[in-house]
């Protein structure tokens, strides 16, 4: 069994670019990324000052994902927008899932 694969998107932005940054995001995953084939999921996720964004996103593979990040990704004009934000990128494996059995 294949584990999932995990790519974290980390933002550090001026609080006032927050909306922006956002929005852009919310665009991509809505218009790119949902109708791409191994996509499973992504959270966006904000400090409280609105000066971090993660975007957590959910892969069922590592292969699906660079088949994307090759084909896709750098292509449309709102990719080059969201680049202007200086992210920074993270991948991992799913070792292990713990749930909550209460």
């Amino acid at each position: 069994m294949k584990s999932k694969y995990y790519v974290i998107v980390r933002f550090e932005i001026e609080s006032k670019d927050f909306e922006i940054l956002y929005s852009l995001i919310k665009s991509f995953f809505k218009k790119e990324v949902s109708i791409t084939p191994g996509f499973l999921s992504s959270r966006i996720l904000s400090n409280e000052d609105k000066s971090k964004i993660v975007n957590y996103a959910i892969w069922e593979s590592k292969e699906a994902f660079e088949k994307f990040a090759e084909e896709t990704v750098s292509q449309p004009e709102i990719s080059k927008k969201i680049a202007l934000f200086n992210p920074s990128r993270e991948t991992f494996f799913e070792v292990d899932y713990f749930n909550n059995p209460y």
